[in-house]
């Protein structure tokens, strides 16, 4: 099974990625990284990961993300979650988590994927 974690790089996304990798047999987990995000949660368990940059706000890389890996299984976890920032920021937030998530289900239908998605968010987001 091919695991795709978008957010992967969050606190979120890197403790599910290692329990998803101590804990399925035959699992390929990959994550969508934004360039120049830290990888400092996923230090102990890079080895087991396979990373691709890309950026929800970016079409064309999400779709290269999602040919590339072909999941099986999304775990949506990306997004602006600070309540702070999307006051300062409202469009910024608006087009990365909105927009970010109609161009992961676009390149979906496109790619003519059908991976199970689990949409998750915050009660801040």
């Amino acid at each position: 099974m091919r695991i795709l974690i978008t957010g992967i790089s969050g606190f979120i996304g890197s403790h599910l990625a290692d329990y998803l990798s101590q804990n399925l047999q035959q699992v390929e987990i990959c994550g969508l990284v934004r360039p120049r995000s830290s990888l400092e949660n996923l230090a102990k368990i890079a080895d087991r990961l396979r990373l691709l940059e890309g950026d929800l706000r970016d079409q064309s890389s999400l779709l290269n993300v999602l040919a590339t890996t072909r999941p099986d299984r999304i775990f949506h976890l990306a997004g602006q979650a600070a309540a702070h920032s999307s006051y300062n920021l409202p469009s910024d937030t608006l087009f990365t988590n909105v927009l970010g998530t109609v161009h992961l289900l676009e390149g979906l239908k496109e790619l003519q994927l059908k991976p199970v998605v689990v949409l998750a968010s915050s009660a801040e987001a």
